[in-house]
């Protein structure tokens, strides 16, 4: 069993003591490790965790670890329980690229801080209703600001467009 920041990302057989398989990772440093789970007659091993990202070297250990727990890269914000009033639907959205600008910045600042909305939409070819690269994420107390690739969608023909959703 794999895991990636301590949460279960694939299981996959062992033949002749290897067990491989390809994934999308993402651009973010990840933690991993692996779990070797015997059908029978052997012991459980648990790999000494692995930090990596995409476009690294590639990294192993024959170390010896704990079993993996779970560590979200940023924490979930508190949310009401409650019936909560909004003061304000206002929000301001501001966009910007990143490094080789594959990858944007999305960072959106309601008026009343208690405001949960749904992000949705995309980068947008001129003449097409749909997006070629999506955008979907949702925005709360602690968590304003949304980090999107655009690889495949640079260029002056594309157009950011988004739409906030207020959650009930």
């Amino acid at each position: 069993m794999f895991y990636i920041d301590g949460y279960h990302l694939a299981e996959i057989p062992v033949t002749g003591g290897k067990a491989t398989w390809s994934e999308m990772i993402g651009s973010h440093t990840s933690s991993f490790q692996a779990v070797f789970v015997p059908a029978q007659g052997a012991a459980r091993w648990i790999s000494a965790p692995l930090t990596s990202s995409t476009g690294q070297t590639a990294v192993s250990t024959t170390n010896t670890g704990q079993f993996p727990t779970e560590t979200p890269d940023t924490p979930a914000g508190d949310f009401s329980t409650g019936e909560v009033t909004v003061s304000s639907r206002d929000v301001s959205v501001n966009a910007h690229t990143q490094g080789d600008g594959n990858r944007v910045t999305i960072d959106t600042k309601p008026a009343d801080d208690s405001l949960i909305y749904n992000i949705t939409g995309g980068f947008y070819e001129e003449g097409y209703d749909e997006p070629t690269c999506a955008v979907d994420g949702v925005s709360g107390p602690g968590r304003r600001t949304l980090e999107v690739s655009r690889e495949y969608c640079k260029g002056d023909e594309y157009t950011l467009r988004i739409t906030l959703e207020p959650q009930s």
